[in-house]
């Protein structure tokens, strides 16, 4: 019988099906395993590449912020009809929208991960009504150095935190 080997045993086929399944499962087995690996790196790299855009939108809203809060404090310090009210006021005025951009941008990188920056995000909108309260007295002309001040420093603070919190989560 040509199917069969001579002294017994199982069929040839048997053996023929044997040598192909079983390298076959194995590198199936082994494709799945690297799928798996990439995937999880995917993820890390989402993480990494999510750390990354709030890492610069925090470090970003530094300059700006720091920029209008020293105008405005040249403004409420200048309210008294100093000649350098209108120096001021035009800083003031040329920073606010980059003010706004870098909150903004701050703003779309917490929200990559809404569940991861809750807090982040709820503290952000918080901190800009604060900003906005004391810009409306800027712009009154009846704002106090330490409110305006504070409400700046409760900014950049929420900033550094995001900058300090990525550097250790990521």
């Amino acid at each position: 019988m040509p199917n069969q080997r001579r002294h017994g045993g199982l069929p040839l086929a048997v053996y023929v099906v044997a040598l192909l399944v079983v390298p076959l499962t194995a590198v199936g087995w082994f494709s799945i395993r690297e799928v798996r690996r990439n995937d999880a790196a995917t993820e890390r790299s989402l993480s990494i590449a999510s750390a990354v855009a709030e890492s610069s939108a925090a470090a970003a809203t530094l300059i700006p912020l720091e920029t209008e809060k020293l105008a405005s404090l040249g403004m409420v310090i200048s309210a008294g009809g100093s000649t350098d009210a209108d120096v001021f006021r035009a800083l003031v005025d040329g920073a606010r929208p980059r003010t706004d951009r870098a909150l903004d941008d701050l703003d779309r990188a917490f929200r990559r991960e809404p569940s991861a920056n809750a807090a982040s995000i709820e503290a952000l909108r918080e901190a800009s009504a604060l900003l906005d309260t004391a810009r409306e007295r800027v712009d009154a002309g009846n704002g106090m150095t330490v409110g305006v001040e504070s409400a700046f420093d409760v900014v950049l603070g929420l900033a550094t935190d995001a900058l300090s919190a990525v550097s250790y989560t990521h």
